[in-house]
Parts: structure tokens; sequence; C-alpha cells
């Protein structure tokens, strides 16, 4: 739960991204647990994290567009001891507008990790690592 109603749908969408990269990195056989940038912490899946961190401007990016379209907005949260919280009937538009902005990049997304994959099983020095970048 956060503060303010936009860092409540930041977490929304880096849940979403999260969820389908840690599935990506699954389907390759990588044990998501183990992290390179973040350690290893009871339960988390720090390759995961270590993934995601460039992926966040597509979040980031679509949520300052939602508010300036006006698709996200203070009043479609409820605030429940000073938390943020998005009523269910609210949660279809959020759910849209931001896999819209992850499937819009889903390939991107997809080849990143691939490289990752390909990177790692060579052994390559982190140097010749792939790269995401978000284009603005």
């Amino acid at each position: 739960m956060k503060s303010d109603y936009i860092n409540a749908t930041l977490d929304m969408g880096y849940s979403m991204l999260f969820q389908i990269v840690d599935a990506i990195l699954r389907t390759y056989g990588f044990d998501t647990y183990c992290g390179v940038l973040h350690t290893d912490f009871y339960m988390r899946k720090s390759l995961v994290c270590d993934l995601i961190e460039p992926m966040r401007p597509i979040i980031d990016l679509q949520i300052r567009k939602s508010i300036n379209l006006g698709q996200c907005k203070e009043e479609d949260f409820e605030v429940y001891n000073y938390k943020y919280q998005l009523p269910w009937k609210n949660s279809p538009k959020y759910v849209a507008f931001l896999m819209e902005a992850i499937i819009d990049r889903k390939d991107e997304i997809f080849l990143y990790v691939q490289q990752y994959y390909r990177a790692f099983m060579r052994n390559k020095p982190y140097n010749e690592f792939p790269k995401f970048e978000v284009q603005v």
C-alpha cells in the first residue's frame, strides 16, 4: 500500500512487469532467486529485480501518459489508513493501460532476456551483456 495514487499505480505496473519477466526467465531455466545486482534475500526473486530495473521507465512513461490523458486519477482510489487502494471495479482500466505499455514492448523484453541468457550461458564478461534502453 502506498501513500499516494501515483506510487500505488507504479507498484501495480512494476508487479505486472515483474511477473512477465519472471515467467520468461523461468522458461530459460534460471533460478530467479539468485541475483547479480540485488543480493539474495529470503523469498525475493533477485534476478527478476535485476532484469526489470532498466525496464521500469516503460511503466513510468505510461503512467505519466495516463495521468495526462485522464485515465489515471486520484479519485479512482480509496484511502484506508492513509494508504491508497484501487477498488476492484476500477482495476480493469488500470490493467488495460499498464499491460498495453508492456505488450507494446513485448518483443524488446523477450529479446533482452534471451540475449541475457545467451551471454550468461557463454560466460561472457559483464560488458558484453545486453542493455535494455527505453526510447522516449
